[in-house]
């Protein structure tokens, strides 16, 4: 005997339900004592997914300078996740199975992810917002020259410099005057992109100056600095003298005088 396809009301919630079935014959005789319960899993909704990133970011800056990963987790309620798959795509390229993501190279990533669960609903991806790393701290400044570039009177520099290209932009200036730094931070910081600095030399005599780049992603690095000589003399010539002859009365020479 073959029983017609039973419908599933449309408004029958996602989950479990259980069916009882039981016959009538052509007499009119039912026992609904002989019927059978068949189990309907139901599951029509698309699992949630949660993206998480991990790394180093630069407070404020929104830019990574570590290495990242990005880790997608997805919960479904009815089918489960047990045998669902979890999926990532990177700039748009193919879809991959996994649920992580590792990037350390410096450059501009857009990620996506998306979940299928048991039952094969899969949800719509979700796009995360690019996620930006650069680790690279940025190069040395360029063709450095200070003004006044010979000895100077009045303690007042400027010093000038072209900066190099970096990828997250620049952040500020790091300088030190008289000694080498010795690390990233070994120095005076002045926020802000800029290609010239107002200085007073920290000492009179040939002051060396050395100057080094931050970026927005927090890199910097003392060995990739420009060195510059701050040269201030404000200190006037002490003159003296001696008189050498034969000394009359009256404080009056009597003889020729050298002086």
């Amino acid at each position: 005997t073959t029983i017609p396809c039973v419908e599933v009301p449309a408004e029958l919630d996602d989950g479990a339900h259980n069916v009882y079935v039981w016959l009538q014959d052509n007499a009119g005789n039912s026992d609904h004592q002989t019927r059978r319960v068949v189990t309907l899993r139901l599951d029509r909704t698309p699992p949630a997914m949660l993206p998480t990133v991990d790394g180093e970011i630069c407070p404020g800056s929104g830019w990574y300078n570590s290495c990242i990963t990005v880790t997608f987790s997805a919960t479904d309620i009815h089918s489960g996740m047990a045998t669902g798959v979890i999926s990532y795509r990177d700039n748009s390229g193919a879809w991959v199975e996994g649920a992580s993501y590792a990037e350390c190279a410096d450059g501009v990533y857009s990620i996506s992810g998306r979940a299928m669960d048991a039952a094969g609903n899969v949800g719509e991806a979700i796009d995360l917002a690019p996620i930006k790393v650069d680790r690279t701290a940025p190069a040395a400044p360029m063709d450095i020259r200070v003004t006044p570039e010979t000895w100077a009177t009045e303690n007042t520099f400027t010093l000038r410099w072209l900066n190099p290209s970096e990828l997250s932009g620049l952040a500020g200036v790091f300088y030190k005057q008289g000694s080498e730094p010795i690390s990233d931070t070994d120095g005076t910081y002045v926020a802000g992109l800029r290609s010239s600095l107002p200085l007073i030399a920290s000492m009179e005599g040939e002051v060396p100056v050395y100057i080094w780049l931050r970026d927005k992603a927090c890199n910097s690095d003392h060995q990739n600095r420009g060195v510059a000589v701050l040269k201030y003399d404000g200190t006037p010539p002490v003159t003296s003298f001696s008189i050498s002859g034969t000394l009359g009365g009256g404080d009056w020479y009597t003889s020729a005088v050298q002086v």
